[in-house]
């Protein structure tokens, strides 16, 4: 199982509590570091989840992304992104197209985002 895990804009802490579950069941955690910028070093995620978290950066995310769809294949593995999993740019895999395919079980948990608040229809 795949998880694309939103963390929010701030520290390791604006992860949501369906997020941290997912990311403490999985056997391999990725932290998406080529288009996002989180202000906290790695060593505090990991501290939280305790998982090592494999750093994923512009030569993994660009040519080392089908390993991790492998692995997901066979493994459950967590892919964090900042700020939100449900606004992956064109540039930041994995896009769902491309996993579903190849892997229907795949899972978002998002992390509310100020830009959230901004492109939400109001209720």
């Amino acid at each position: 199982m795949l998880y694309v895990v939103g963390l929010g804009l701030g520290d390791e802490k604006d992860i949501t509590v369906n997020g941290l579950e997912a990311v403490k069941r999985c056997e391999r955690v990725y932290l998406e570091a080529y288009t996002s910028i989180l202000g906290v070093p790695k060593e505090r995620l990991e501290a939280l989840y305790g998982r090592e978290v494999v750093v994923a950066d512009r030569e993994f995310v660009e040519q080392g992304i089908d390993g991790m769809l492998n692995e997901a294949l066979k493994m459950d593995v967590a892919f964090l992104v900042s700020p939100n999993a449900l606004t992956i740019r064109p540039t930041r895999p994995p896009d769902p197209t491309r996993v579903e395919p190849r892997h229907p079980k795949s899972a978002a948990a998002a992390a509310k985002s100020k830009s959230d608040a901004s492109t939400s229809p109001p209720k």
